[in-house]
């Protein structure tokens, strides 16, 4: 059979990768147009908010130069003064008062007519009405809507929006000719008390006329709400809170667009608020209108791209399975391997002399690997029966050495009946430490040599020593490291004896959740914080390392147990010591429970 080599097979893989790279610098590119196109778009109605809203605050500024003329000056506020006082003039001096207030404020009004009319009202009633309507109203000014507003803003700026006037609209036509927007404040006297209420008034067609003559090029729509929210622009009974309520968190964020969902649909939304009017402008479009200039080229540039697209793929799959099918063969003898089963030589019916090779090479690494993995497992058994041998050789010396210096003891105060006990029970003991076997045992054979072993130790202690064994029936049966509650009940005595008689060992045994634990408890003194952290840490060290200390020939001990446990019962364990609300220590160890 004639091989290639694989660079011959992967020279169509690499032709693809170019076309797919240049695929994706198309695609990068109309991406990029479209981006900047949506920026332009999204900076133009952000500027259009802005240009929008400072032309309104141009109309207002306007409004507000006129109230501060008439605000600041003395002989209209005088003469409006005496005009009020019309009980104390001469008919003759209240016509020329008449006249005279008149003509200020259509002086103050001006050839350019920055205000459409002014109106000022004495803080009792009446109204001095000069510009489009002229004359003297006897209107209540506290009955007026804005009155309270005005008169808490102590002299600055009130704009409103007052609607239709009913003195001034009819001589208008169309809607924003008929409505008005007002500029209030109030005027003080010489003696800094308030006279009276200037107010200023604009039709709402001039004030608006940026936004009324903006001709919309992405389809946008403009929406004015003054400083409490309420809609100025356009005139509508529909409720636009939802676009002050998002153009609020674009200030609050200090970002100049947003999109939001409203009953339109997706919509961008972009705002400007006066610091001068407290106005805010917004603009908003749907968002589909961004690409609008760009959407007849993507279109055409899309499907392209597909027949692109659809060509490589076609290209791509016919490669993939020709240069993958072999590569397929050799994954799935892989994933099939397993070191319990013989496995015969895959032909992967390819002419690519690298996969070949590398399937002839992964069969000689499968047999390899399965004579490595035996030698490893049968080592592996054998490192474990050393270090349980070498664990158990500890245990010997260290009950021998207690062991007979209680019988010294005993024979000395001539208490042979109890010396007889007691050999008696360490015989057992003995027999039971030094048998050849399993190094599992049953819970209650452990129980019972445990018992063989507190025998000996109420012979030693007499009344200062006692216990108890709580364990339930269904755990007489559980497999446990042969010794390991003997040693923690001689550990228990160990240190309890460090105090006053009488000292009390209790072992409690329960099962939870398919788990068993055994604790040891005492009496004693309990463990010093210090003992639990050093534990603690060795514990975690080992269960992060996967790697058992060296064994030391010191006697047996608490993380001797902790490691027999580990050899033994790898996974599910449980060794936990703790100090009991009511004193003395604590030591319970698990594992798992098959029911």
């Amino acid at each position: 059979m004639k091989t290639r080599t694989i660079r011959s097979s992967m020279f169509l893989t690499y032709a693809i990768i170019l076309i797919t790279a240049c695929l994706i610098y198309y695609t990068y590119f109309i991406v990029f147009e479209v981006q900047k196109v949506e920026k332009q778009t999204l900076a133009n109605i952000s500027q259009n908010a802005v240009t929008i809203g400072d032309a309104i605050d141009g109309q207002l500024e306007q409004l507000n130069m006129v109230t501060m003329n008439v605000a600041y000056s003395n002989i209209v506020k005088s003469t409006f003064a005496q005009y009020n006082n019309v009980n104390d003039l001469a008919e003759n001096d209240y016509f020329n008062n008449t006249r005279m207030l008149g003509d200020l404020l259509i002086a103050i009004i001006g050839p350019e007519f920055p205000a459409d009319q002014i109106n000022l009202y004495s803080l009792d009633n009446g109204v001095f009405a000069s510009g489009i309507s002229n004359g003297y109203y006897s209107n209540v000014t506290k009955d007026m809507p804005w009155y309270q507003e005005v008169m808490d803003a102590s002299g600055f700026k009130v704009i409103k929006d007052t609607g239709e006037d009913a003195r001034l609209s009819r001589f208008f036509n169309g809607e924003y000719k008929r409505s008005f927007i007002s500029f209030l404040r109030v005027y003080y006297n010489v003696f800094n008390n308030p006279q009276g209420i200037v107010e200023a008034k604009k039709s709402a067609n001039t004030v608006f006329a940026s936004a009324i003559s903006h001709k919309a090029i992405y389809g946008e729509k403009i929406y004015v709400f003054d400083s409490t929210g309420s809609l100025v622009f356009p005139i509508s009974n529909k409720n636009y809170n939802a676009y002050f309520e998002n153009a609020k968190k674009i200030i609050n964020s200090e970002n100049t667009t947003q999109s939001f969902k409203s009953e339109n649909g997706t919509e961008v939304l972009a705002c400007n608020k006066s610091d001068f009017s407290g106005f805010t402008t917004i603009v908003t479009l749907p968002q589909s209108n961004l690409y609008t200039n760009v959407w007849e080229y993507f279109r055409n540039t899309a499907i392209i791209t597909m027949f692109m697209i659809l060509f490589c793929m076609v290209v791509a799959y016919f490669a993939a399975r020709y240069i993958t099918n072999p590569i397929d063969r050799i994954f799935k003898q892989v994933t099939s391997f397993k070191l319990n089963q013989e496995h015969k030589k895959t032909n992967i019916h390819s002419k690519i002399f690298e996969l070949n090779s590398l399937n002839d090479g992964f069969f000689d690494m499968q047999e390899k690997l399965r004579d490595s993995i035996n030698r490893q497992m049968l080592l592996q058994n054998q490192e474990m029966q050393s270090k349980m041998l070498a664990l158990q050789s500890q245990m010997n010396p260290h009950f021998l050495y207690n062991s007979i210096s209680a019988i010294q003891s005993m024979a000395e105060e001539g208490m042979d009946e109890e010396i007889v006990t007691m050999c008696q029970s360490m015989a057992n003991l003995l027999r039971y430490i030094s048998s050849d076997s399993d190094q599992l045992v049953p819970l209650k054979t452990e129980l019972s040599h445990t018992e063989n072993y507190l025998t000996c130790m109420i012979i030693r202690y007499q009344d200062d020593l006692s216990y108890s064994i709580d364990v339930p029936d269904e755990m007489l049966d559980v497999k446990i490291p042969k010794l390991c509650i003997q040693l923690l009940v001689e550990n228990a005595i160990k240190f309890s004896t460090a105090i006053k008689p009488p000292w009390h060992i209790v072992i409690r045994g329960f099962v939870t959740d398919n788990m068993f634990y055994i604790s040891v408890i005492d009496n004693g003194p309990g463990f010093d914080q210090q003992t639990i952290q050093d534990i603690e840490a060795k514990i975690r060290q080992i269960d992060e390392s996967g790697l058992l200390p060296s064994l030391e020939i010191k006697g047996m001990g608490l993380m001797n147990i902790y490691i027999r446990l580990k050899i033994l019962n790898s996974n599910d364990i449980t060794f936990k010591l703790e100090n009991p609300a009511g004193g003395g220590a604590s030591v319970t160890i698990g594992g798992w429970h098959d029911k």
